[in-house]
C-alpha cells in the first residue's frame, strides 16, 4: 500500500510541476525566481542522489525529474535576464 501511496504523491508533484514548467515554456520565461530554482536543484539533485544510494525508485523519479525541471527553470531565468539587457 506504501508503494501506492508513494506513486500517487509522485505523480501528483510531477503533474504540478509539469504545468509550471509547460507555463514557462509558453511564456519564454520562469515563474520561479532564480534564488528559489537553484536551491531547489541542488536540494532535490543532492535527494535524488540519496534515493540511488538507498534503492528508493519512487523517490529517485522524483527527485531526478525535479532537478531537471529546476534546471529548466533556471535557463529560462538566465535566458529573460539576457534577453532584457538587449
Amino acid at each position: 500500500m506504501a508503494d501506492y501511496l508513494g506513486i500517487v504523491g509522485l505523480v501528483l508533484i510531477l503533474a504540478g510541476w509539469t504545468i509550471e514548467l509547460i507555463n514557462a515554456i509558453r511564456a519564454g520565461k520562469s515563474q520561479v525566481p532564480l534564488s528559489f530554482a537553484v536551491l531547489y536543484a541542488a536540494g532535490s539533485g543532492l535527494l535524488a542522489w540519496h534515493s540511488l544510494e538507498i534503492g528508493d525508485m519512487v523517490f529517485l523519479v522524483l527527485n531526478a525529474a525535479a532537478t531537471l525541471v529546476a534546471v529548466v527553470n533556471i535557463v529560462f531565468c538566465l535566458f529573460a535576464k539576457g534577453k532584457k539587457k538587449r
